[in-house]
């Protein structure tokens, strides 16, 4: 039997916290994760306004280059309501690391965190 809590690394791509416009995490580096990783998105409701939150997922070579990521898609559009969505991404189809931003619409402010779950390679 696998013991879960032993076997896989929780990431933050996105510390939590209540943001307003941009939303901007750091780059993390997946080159540890072997397979797949699942990346956990956390909205509560908004806390001001009406508007919504879009957050995107870019990868680059480079932790550190403001400019180097590219986009490798759209993670989910947030309703004022909140939600939580899982994606899977497969650390050896991307670049070694993974960043997220945010836009938030109107005058809304959102409770969110973004992570990653997932095996590293020397993990039992």
């Amino acid at each position: 039997m696998i013991n879960v809590a032993e076997s896989f690394t929780v990431t933050r791509l996105l510390a939590a916290g209540t943001y307003t416009n941009p939303i901007t995490g750091s780059g993390v580096d997946i080159r540890d994760y072997t397979g797949q990783v699942a990346v956990i998105v956390d909205c509560g409701p908004a806390q001001a306004g009406s508007g919504t939150a879009a957050l995107q997922m870019y990868v680059g070579s480079s932790g550190t280059q403001a400019s180097g990521f590219s986009s490798f898609g759209t993670l989910t559009s947030i309703p004022a309501a909140g939600g939580t969505s899982v994606f899977a991404v497969d650390t050896q189809a991307c670049q070694r690391y993974l960043r997220v931003t945010g836009d938030v619409a109107a005058s809304g402010r959102f409770p969110v965190s973004v992570s990653i779950v997932g095996k590293k390679i020397n993990e039992p």
